[in-house]
């Protein structure tokens, strides 16, 4: 009887933990476009420009444009997946991903493309006529403070139920080839929210 009620208490953890390794994503937000800029210096958003690529001699210099938007209708069980938004350069035909998430005071993580668990929205919502920019981040050896390699990396999905407020504000850093003229469209998912020129 001990080995059964044993047996049963296993399998109840197992259930409970595994049934919220993955959450339930609920997308009855509503995402507003608030305003669009080059980043200039370091600010909260980072540099202005980063070396990207697979490795020092494989690296381009882009060039960081920071899309402010309002999230609406957030609650407990609101799962925001950052990857879903891209940014299309309508001359050059490149569609981007954003390189991060930023809200003050509240850290949202990225994780490697190999290590990311749910599936992949920014390739998912890929861009008929539009070519999707492989951005690699170089990462640093913590002993040497060297360029180790590089990787894809996603934006973990995020939760803000500790969050009193149901309109928030975030910053979306792309990485673009331009630097300061531009035609861009922003999209979340298959739905475009704003189209804008930068000069």
């Amino acid at each position: 009887m001990k080995k059964i009620n044993s047996l049963c208490l296993a399998l109840l953890f197992f259930q409970i933990t595994h049934g919220q390794s993955k959450p339930t994503f609920k997308n009855d937000y509503k995402v507003n476009f608030i305003k669009a800029r080059f980043n200039k210096g370091l600010t909260y958003f980072g540099s202005d420009k980063e070396k990207f690529g697979i490795s020092l001699r494989k690296s381009e210099t882009l060039f960081n444009l920071v899309v402010i938007i309002e999230i609406e209708n957030l609650n407990n069980q609101t799962i925001v997946d950052f990857n879903c938004f891209s940014l299309l350069d309508n001359s050059s035909k490149l569609r981007y991903r954003p390189r991060r998430a930023d809200l003050k005071n509240y850290y949202i993580k990225t994780v490697k493309l190999t290590d990311y668990e749910f599936e992949d929205t920014f390739t998912k919502y890929s861009q008929d006529g539009y070519k999707n920019y492989p951005l690699y981040i170089f990462e640093l050896n913590s002993f040497s403070f060297k360029i180790d390699e590089s990787n894809e990396y996603r934006i973990q999905p995020t939760s803000f139920k500790n969050k009193n407020k149901k309109t928030i504000k975030f910053g979306l850093t792309f990485p673009t080839h331009i630097k300061k003229n531009g035609n861009f469209s922003l999209l979340y998912k298959n739905k475009f929210l704003s189209n804008f020129s930068l000069k």
